[in-house]
Parts: structure tokens; C-alpha cells; sequence
């Protein structure tokens, strides 16, 4: 889940899993899965960093929940 924020200021959590695309058009519009669409303050590109940086957090989470430490990590970066 990541946050954006509406063009009224109002903070609003997304569901990563249910986007299916966004685009600048000056504004950031996000589609989702369901063809509903939210307008949002937060560059395409800051949008495309948070989604990275929450999958990041999923993926890392799940290796240490499995028993896969930072040597696990260390080994499958080289």
C-alpha cells in the first residue's frame, strides 16, 4: 500500500495490486484494475518510487519471514 494525496489534500492508502496504470497529464491520473480513476498531486515518477520502494518491502520481508537472512541477500546481489 502506498499513500497519495488528492488534489484536495486528502491523504488516500492505494492498493498496488489494483493499479493498472497511471499518466501525467499535468495532474497524475491512476486507473485501476476496475476502470476507476483518482486524481493525484504526486508526480508519475514519485508514484513509480513508492510502488518500487513497497514492493522492495514486501519482497525483503517475506525472505526473513522464510528463515533467508542478510547473507541470503548479500549472496543473491552478487
Amino acid at each position: 500500500m502506498i499513500q497519495v494525496t488528492r488534489l484536495d489534500n486528502s491523504v488516500m492508502t492505494v492498493n498496488v495490486a489494483l493499479i493498472q496504470s497511471f499518466l501525467e497529464t499535468p495532474d497524475t491520473v491512476i486507473t485501476f484494475v476496475s476502470k476507476e480513476k483518482i486524481m493525484v498531486k504526486e508526480p508519475a515518477e514519485e508514484i513509480s518510487k513508492r510502488i518500487l520502494e513497497y514492493q522492495r518491502s514486501i519482497y525483503r520481508d517475506s525472505l526473513y519471514a522464510n528463515g533467508l537472512g542478510t547473507q541470503s541477500l548479500q549472496k543473491m546481489a552478487a
